[in-house]
């Protein structure tokens, strides 16, 4: 087959963050100060504090002040404040008093732009909340699939159960609603190994058990599909997600990611799952794709993008 054409690269997240429209979803910094010579004290005088110590007080001071700061930033969404900050030295990971971090926080509130920044800067993927939650729990928890999307590109744990004895998977049935939204959290969870059998809670309720108690069409099928899947080679996996990008079954797309699909398999003719979804008007595969990091800007054997 024919070598296809290099992409014509810009960024990925501007892309995506167009196709996704197009689908309708929706400090100054301190520095320490030089060491300087120590005078020797004198018979009783007291010695001169430790220009080290001293320093080390008014850094840790002033890092602590950016680090209350980003926190509060993070709670306002206020993205272009949290990278001064950063920038400043404010510390992605540092837990506010109610054990949450601007990671947690970003993933929590929906907040895709501050997460990016947040991972770019060092956030500890494996840090839990007052509940031993991850950041993945409290998104799911929203219906926040587009973050849900970006966590599950990290080496976040899906199947991580809080003291609720909660996974992701959980949050999003148990607390969601019958919404997109929390059909698309759903698919994204099961797409890369949510475990649908693990029940929840000291009740034990099982995740399709609770779905069925709530009436979630949806999340019902999703699941029945993913609990009647059997393991099949990854090249069959790929030819499945293919065909679900021109089906348009978007169960089926994430059936075929949780056996092994790749993301970016291609046809004859050089099309990816997602731009078939996009050539053919399947939104629901092309959120599922876009959210787990399909790159919208490749390009088939005619060089056409999503």
């Amino acid at each position: 087959m024919t070598a296809l054409p290099q992409p014509r690269r810009r960024s990925v997240r501007c892309a995506a963050a167009a196709v996704v429209a197009g689908l309708g979803l929706a400090a100054t910094v301190s520095c320490a100060p030089s060491a300087t010579p120590t005078a020797t004290p004198t018979a009783g005088s007291s010695p001169a504090p430790s220009t080290s110590t001293s320093g080390t007080r008014a850094a840790t001071s002033a890092g602590g002040a950016l680090d209350d700061q980003l926190i509060a930033a993070a709670w306002a969404g206020d993205v272009s404040t949290a990278r001064r900050l950063i920038e400043a030295g404010a510390d992605v990971n540092h837990l506010s008093s109610t054990t949450e971090s601007s990671f947690h926080i970003a993933a929590s509130e929906g907040q895709l732009e501050l997460l990016d920044l947040t991972l770019a800067h060092g956030a500890d993927v494996a840090s839990l909340d007052s509940y031993r939650g991850t950041s993945l729990i409290r998104a799911a928890e929203r219906g926040h699939a587009l973050v849900v999307g970006r966590l599950l590109q990290t080496r976040m744990k899906v199947n991580h159960v809080n003291r609720l004895k909660y996974t992701a998977l959980h949050e999003a049935i148990i607390l969601g609603r019958s919404t997109p939204s929390y059909a698309d959290t759903v698919r994204l969870l099961v797409a890369r190994g949510a475990d649908v059998t693990l029940p929840a809670g000291t009740a034990g309720t099982a995740p399709l058990e609770a779905a069925r108690d709530r009436a979630y069409p949806p999340v019902i099928a999703t699941l029945k599909a993913a609990l009647a899947a059997k393991p099949v080679a990854a090249s069959a996996a790929s030819a499945a997600l293919l065909a679900a990008g021109t089906s348009g079954d978007a169960d089926a797309a994430a059936i075929a990611l949780r056996q092994g699909a790749d993301l970016e398999s291609r046809d004859r003719l050089g099309r990816t799952p997602l731009i078939l979804a996009v050539t053919h008007d399947r939104p629901e595969v092309a959120r599922l794709l876009l959210a787990l990091g399909a790159d919208p800007d490749n390009q088939d054997a005619r060089q056409d993008s999503p």
